[in-house]
């Protein structure tokens, strides 16, 4: 008797242990996911880097209908850099694949592409991708630690780079250029790569900024007197002198071939100044000013002044014509730093609106990182005769869930794409703007 109840105890072990070896199998099977639990939550990065992994899916994995299932979809709005940058340029260049590209449900053809080159604000490498890639593409791999500014000219090959030296004080400058190096392989086979050759070129130079064509720098030096602006040519690296000025702290801006805007740094309690210089007449023109925490941004033609200022601790925001001297005002508040201008068949800017002002004071708070904005983009039309139209074009934080300070505003060359920096961790954007 006790030998059959051992018998039975055994049978029924053996049915245990097959029942729950089949149970195991079979629901890993059907489960998927190889018994492994992904609490991973999506965190609104964007940024499609053949470094660092596929891109972050914006549409369930599993519709049939995700456009990133095709490695051809281009974002109208994408990350391009996932690191801080110092400088980055658009251009156009021809196509180095007839492949045809999506985007945003358009099929597009084109012999041409426009690329976003930029340079890595810790490193000093410089990226590239373009409009029909979302992969970046390292064109110098040479190390130049803590870039703080970068000018590329208007092919992207040339650059202008700063940092500090040892002594946190000193604006160290130096002048690069993207070269092509052919290197023969043991096998005879050519393999071509990129580097960046440099030379150091001056110290102090402060507030370089680019010509309206990017085909050389204005800088402005101090010395005993204060100041005097200077140009250096891209292709030759010869410096001129343009003018002497009284003071040192100066914002220059190249609006077109023959124009410098000259403004007085911004102190929301100061009474600021705007002048133009005519470069083929060496004459200088006072345009506004006196005017508390005056900032401005000059249109291409030189005929129209976006300008801010001070009015009973608000940012007030305006359209002066040099023309006939007229001012309009502005129902938005942003500073013109913000913004940029388009001019084609129309007058029109882009501008990085906040959705709250700080209430610090303004704008010298926000230049010293003591306030910063939560900004969204928008459409200015300007139409003669009526009033301005305005149009809300992208919610940056609405769609990545973070907030965006939205700096260094640049229009690729045929208007197609804004580039912008998001002044809270210097990450590079780009907007498709070709349907506004």
């Amino acid at each position: 008797m006790k030998k059959i109840l051992t018998i039975v105890g055994i049978v029924l072990l053996l049915s245990f242990i097959i029942l729950g070896l089949w149970y195991f199998f079979t629901t890993k099977k059907d489960s998927g996911n190889d018994g492994i639990t992904d609490d991973t939550e999506q965190t609104g990065n964007f940024f499609p880097d053949s470094q660092n992994g596929s891109p972050t899916p914006l549409f369930n994995e599993d519709s049939e209908n995700d456009p990133y299932q095709d490695s051809s979809f281009i974002p109208q709005f994408r990350q391009l850099s996932q690191v801080p940058v110092s400088g980055m340029i658009s251009f156009e260049r021809l196509a180095t694949s007839s492949d045809t590209f999506i985007d945003e449900g358009n099929v597009v053809s084109t012999s041409t592409e426009t690329v976003f080159r930029y340079i890595e604000r810790g490193t000093g490498h410089v990226f590239e991708t373009t409009e029909r890639t979302i992969t970046q593409e390292r064109i110098s791999n040479i190390t130049f630690p803590q870039i703080q500014k970068a000018l590329f000219d208007s092919s992207g090959d040339q650059l202008f780079l700063q940092f500090f030296a040892n002594d946190n004080e000193t604006i160290r400058t130096f002048h690069g250029e993207i070269s092509e190096i052919s290197t023969t392989k043991e096998d005879g086979t050519e393999f071509k790569d990129s580097q960046l050759d440099t030379i150091f070129f001056s110290n102090n130079l402060y507030d370089i900024t680019p010509s309206y064509n990017n085909q050389s720098v204005f800088s402005v030096s101090k010395n005993d007197n204060g100041s005097v602006i200077e140009t250096t040519s891209f292709e030759t690296l010869e410096t001129k002198q343009i003018t002497p000025l009284l003071l040192s702290n100066w914002n220059i801006q190249s609006p077109n071939n023959i124009l410098l805007t000259l403004t007085t740094k911004a102190n929301s309690e100061i009474g600021g100044y705007l002048y133009f210089y005519d470069l083929s007449t060496g004459r200088k023109t006072r345009i506004l000013g006196p005017l508390d925490g005056l900032t401005t941004n000059t249109s291409p033609s030189g005929n129209f002044v976006l300008f801010s200022t001070i009015r009973a601790g608000k940012i007030e925001l305006y359209i002066y014509n040099t023309e006939d001297s007229s001012v309009e005002s502005l129902v938005v508040q942003t500073l013109p730093e913000k913004c940029i201008w388009k001019e084609s068949n129309e007058i029109a800017l882009y501008c990085a609106v906040p959705s709250v002002m700080s209430r610090s004071p303004l704008p010298e708070s926000w230049y010293q990182g003591l306030a910063s904005f939560n900004d969204d983009l928008w459409k200015i039309t300007l139409r003669d005769g009526n009033t301005p139209s305005y149009q809300t074009i992208l919610e940056p934080s609405s769609v990545t869930g973070k907030t965006f300070d939205i700096v260094d505003l640049q229009l690729s060359p045929k208007n197609e794409y804004l580039l912008f920096v998001n002044k809270d961790d210097l990450n590079l954007w780009s907007f498709d703007v070709t349907s506004f």
